[in-house]
């Protein structure tokens, strides 16, 4: 996977049908005038992330999700252990 980075250093050079955001404002990450520039080379943006921010507005698919507190889970920790996360929100 590239970084957003290398991304930023290459941006001159993209040419894409879709491009695929999961969890980030890539306009407050990377600035106004280089998200602009990055939108107007992307044919279609789609967006997945549980906050309304500039990117998913520009977006042309948001498919919402659920944010860390909505949710419960499982996960692995870098120490190799199963760490589980709970709702903080409970639902009937």
């Amino acid at each position: 996977p590239k970084s957003l980075a290398s991304l930023l250093e290459r941006s001159e050079n993209i040419v894409a049908d879709v491009a695929i955001v999961v969890e980030n404002d890539l306009s407050w990450r990377m600035g106004p005038s280089w998200f602009k520039d990055f939108r107007s080379k992307v044919k279609h943006l789609l967006v997945i992330d549980a906050l309304a921010n500039e990117t998913t507005s520009s977006a042309d698919l948001v498919i919402p999700c659920l944010s860390f507190a909505e949710s419960t889970g499982s996960l692995v920790n870098q120490e190799g252990r199963i760490q589980r996360f709970f709702s903080a929100f409970h639902s009937e």
